[in-house]
C-alpha cells in the first residue's frame, strides 16, 4: 500500500511485513524533446515535396553523365523516389554520398526535411556542374586508343 504526503511530494510504501519505506520526491526533471518549426524559414513556396522533386531530377541528371563519362551504355534511369515520401527520400540520397563521407555525415544528421534537402540539391547541383565540366573536355580532347 502507498500513499502520498501531500506538500512534501513524498510516497511511503508499506510491504506485507508492516515495515514502510519513505521514498524521497524526485528531483531531477528530464525536459521533454518538443517539436518545433525549423529555424530557418523556408523560401516562399519551397517545401518539402517541390525540394524532392527537383533532387530527384539532378540525381537524375548526375548518374546520366556518371554514367556517359564511365562509358557505360545510356539507359533511362528509372523512378528513384519509388513513391518515398521527402523525408525517407532525403535520406536515401543521403545515403548515396558514399564518396564523401563528412557531406554524408552532416546530411544524415540534419534533423529538418527540407533543410536536408536543399543541401542535398546544392551538392548535387555542385557535382553536375563538375562532371558537366568534365564531359565537355573529354568531348573537346578525346583520348585515343594509341598514343603512342
Amino acid at each position: 500500500m502507498c500513499r502520498t504526503h501531500r506538500g512534501q511530494g513524498a510516497v511511503q510504501c508499506k510491504g506485507d511485513g508492516g515495515a514502510s519505506k519513505r521514498l524521497a520526491p524526485r528531483s531531477k526533471c528530464k525536459g521533454w524533446l518538443e517539436d518545433r518549426p525549423p529555424a530557418e524559414t523556408p523560401s516562399p513556396g519551397e517545401d518539402a515535396e517541390a525540394l524532392a522533386v527537383e533532387v530527384e531530377a539532378l540525381m537524375r541528371d548526375v548518374i546520366r553523365i556518371a554514367n556517359r563519362l564511365n562509358g557505360k551504355p545510356e539507359k533511362e534511369v528509372g523512378d528513384l523516389r519509388r513513391g518515398l515520401f521527402p523525408t525517407p527520400f532525403s535520406f536515401y540520397v543521403g545515403n548515396t554520398f558514399e564518396g564523401a563521407p563528412r557531406e554524408q555525415q552532416a546530411l544524415l544528421e540534419l534533423e529538418d526535411t527540407a533543410a536536408r534537402l536543399r543541401r542535398e540539391r546544392d551538392t548535387l547541383r555542385n557535382t553536375l556542374n563538375y562532371l558537366t565540366a568534365a564531359s565537355a573536355v573529354k568531348d573537346v580532347f578525346p583520348s585515343s586508343p594509341s598514343s603512342g
